[in-house]
């Protein structure tokens, strides 16, 4: 007579007597849990309650790539804090101190992207119709984008995490929703890792070190492109061989998904303005 084979707990450890581990109330995470539906209700449920050990999460979402995208994918939840809640977090802090961020450009940068064309029509539009100046629109256009800004940068994680899945679709054991968490947990990255660097650039500043902005701009590139390129492999757990040809594929979909972001931003500010 064979007995039917336990399962164990992926936060603990321990043996699975039902839907919830006895020992650490951690539940049983099922297929549907990882779907795009529960993605986004676990993302309303969970943006803005914080938990007791936010300074542990992000030492280790800096210090260890991958790390806590597999752990979530795994099941290992009840031991970490939710993605969205740091997201937001992280996302607010970014905002209100860093001197740094290109995700809020100003009108007068509009014509120098790759749709300066049609926005200068439109501004040059705009302010024939209006009869104002460049600068008085500027003031009110600038404060409006910085504003919808801070809300609409969730935009990057959906169309990133899209060109993830994209390099990944053949493997079939992860879902959309798995994808969307590791674009959360990089952008999440990216904004604090920024803010990190904004204080010795800050400093460098102040002392009038010269070097200190090309020095910056190194570590920047340098350091979010290892990032990001660590990451995959411990997530997505191929040979770095195909990981590092995935990789650049990503990068340039990381770039693309930058440039869209900014036509919507931009779109969106002159709709509302």
């Amino acid at each position: 007579m064979h007995s039917t084979p336990t399962e164990s707990c992926p936060n603990c450890g321990r043996e699975l007597l039902g839907k919830y581990c006895y020992q650490c109330g951690q539940k049983k995470i099922d297929d549907k849990e990882r779907t795009l539906k529960h993605f986004f209700a676990e993302f309303i449920h969970a943006a803005f309650h914080l938990e007791h050990n936010i300074l542990g999460y992000l030492w280790k979402l800096m210090t260890k790539p991958g790390f806590l995208v597999k752990e979530y994918i795994e099941g290992r939840r009840k031991r970490h804090m939710s993605p969205f809640t740091v997201f937001a977090v992280i996302n607010i802090l970014y905002f209100l101190f860093s001197p740094l961020t290109d995700l809020s450009l100003t009108l007068y940068d509009q014509p120098r992207q790759y749709y300066g064309t049609v926005a200068e029509s439109l501004i040059n539009h705009r302010l024939e119709n209006r009869q104002v100046s460049f600068e008085e629109y500027a003031a009110v256009y600038d404060h409006r984008s910085e504003s919808l800004s801070k809300i609409m940068v969730i935009i990057n994680v959906p169309i990133f995490a899209l060109f993830i899945g994209l390099m990944y679709r053949q493997n079939k054991k992860f879902f959309y929703a798995d994808h969307l968490i590791f674009a959360l947990n990089f952008f999440a990255f990216f904004l604090l890792y920024s803010l990190v660097l904004a204080i010795p650039l800050l400093i460098g500043v102040w002392l009038k070190m010269r070097m200190m902005w090309p020095i910056f701009q190194i570590l920047y590139l340098g350091g979010a492109i290892a990032y990001l390129l660590f990451a995959l492999r411990k997530v997505y757990q191929e040979r770095w061989a195909i990981t590092a040809l995935k990789f650049f594929v990503i990068l340039c979909g990381f770039v693309v998904t930058h440039f869209i972001y900014r036509f919507i931003l931009f779109t969106t500010t002159f709709a509302v303005t």
